[in-house]
């Protein structure tokens, strides 16, 4: 990965805030229920996204 990719990845990790366990309400209730599903989209098939959508 890239640096500029991985600076990405804790930009948007830090902006939904999924280290944050003490968030239990509202919207932050539903993202630590999906932090896994988060945390795999993050690290694993946005880059795929990434690049498909800058190829066409």
């Amino acid at each position: 990965m890239s640096p500029q990719y991985q600076k990405l990845i804790s930009l948007l990790k830090e902006l939904f805030q999924t280290d944050q366990a003490e968030l239990d309400f509202g919207m932050y209730r539903i993202i630590n229920q999906r932090r896994d599903e988060i945390n795999c989209f993050l690290e694993e098939k946005l880059l795929p996204q990434i690049k498909d959508a800058f190829s066409t």
